[in-house]
């Protein structure tokens, strides 16, 4: 059964389109060397575990985001608000699909779970991971760097600002913004986060991808993803 749930948390404009493809390359590698990876829930609010093909969990990831923050996704997409009712279903039966898996290691990758801050989030995440240790991983970019590579993103997106205060908002860039608190981060999933430098990872890399999969344990000599990916002018 599974032991250790790896959640790979990003943020957004990490790396992170790049690992999950190369997580998504290498699954029956992975899957010998011990790691299960997790593909996303086909529809975003069945309340059923059924799951797809993509390794960015998205949809997961929002049956714990807190109803009032309108995400990217949620924006762009429509939807992504399942009822209390659906949420509790999703981590309940995901929990019991982790626990059973013949791999002592999960891993479950989405930007979206950076998003997480409340407590009643942290209640429902620990449903989902009861009788797993769970080993966060989040990425730490330059400040500026990340702000504008992220207001690229929107952009990209077609997202614009609403009017009126835009803090507590994914539109809040400002230097101060809630986005680049990690001391939130780091309240919230508590001493087990792990945190690895961007600016560093790739002058020495390319790639935040060999940082990540040395940090939890991956085997070396995987199949390469290339350097980018979700590519923005600020990258």
């Amino acid at each position: 059964m599974a032991e250790r749930v790896i959640i790979h948390l990003g943020p957004h404009k990490t790396g992170t389109t790049a690992f999950q493809k190369y997580l998504a390359l290498n699954g029956p590698a992975l899957l010998a060397a011990g790691f299960a990876v997790a593909c996303d829930l086909k529809s975003n609010h069945s309340g059923a575990i059924d799951f797809g093909q993509s390794t960015n969990c998205y949809r997961l990831a929002h049956h714990f985001i807190r109803g009032d923050l309108e995400t990217p996704m949620r924006l762009a997409k429509g939807g992504l608000l399942p009822s209390a009712a659906q949420r509790l279903a999703v981590a309940t039966s995901f929990n019991g699909w982790a626990r059973a898996l013949p791999q002592q290691n999960l891993i479950v990758s989405s930007e979206a779970f950076s998003f997480l801050r409340t407590d009643e989030e942290r209640s429902l995440l620990n449903v989902m991971t009861e009788g797993l240790a769970v080993h966060p991983v989040a990425v730490r970019r330059d400040s500026p760097h990340w702000l504008s590579s992220w207001e690229a993103q929107l952009r990209k997106m077609g997202l614009t600002a609403p009017p009126g205060d835009i803090s507590g908002t994914v539109f809040d860039i400002g230097p101060n913004s809630w986005m680049l608190d990690t001391a939130q981060l780091e309240a919230f999933w508590g001493p087990a986060l792990r945190w690895l430098d961007y600016e560093a990872a790739v002058a020495m890399h390319g790639s935040i991808i060999p940082a990540i999969s040395s940090l939890i344990g991956l085997p070396a000599g995987l199949e390469s993803s290339g350097r980018w990916d979700n590519v923005t002018a600020d990258k």
